[in-house]
């Protein structure tokens, strides 16, 4: 898929700013919207075996014996806060909880 964001996002509250992000956290998953549509980004995790996500973009990761992480794919290998980590899925990070004003 062809990336549509380049670049760093500039911090601040402007609506802009708020799709340029989402935008890019949607890319960064790799998935297609039939994919999407399918399910695999709205309900599931997605086995390393079938897709590995955009590298350097954090992804929530469970592991062979159960723990849940936040890690990131470097490429050849995942980064995350444990050593010797044997992922086995992921899924692209929730939304952060924004309070009702």
């Amino acid at each position: 898929m062809e990336r549509l964001t380049q670049g760093t996002i500039l911090f601040g509250d402007s609506e802009k700013q708020i799709y340029y992000k989402r935008l890019r956290e949607y890319e960064a998953t790799g998935l297609t919207p039939e994919e999407i549509m399918d399910g695999k980004m709205l309900t599931g995790w997605i086995p390393v075996e079938e897709r590995l996500p955009k590298t350097k973009y954090p992804v929530l990761t469970t592991t062979w014996d159960g723990i849940v992480t936040i890690a990131n794919w470097s490429g050849s290998k995942w980064r995350t806060y444990r050593w010797d980590e044997k992922v086995t899925a992921w899924m692209p990070l929730p939304e952060p909880y924004r309070p009702e004003t």
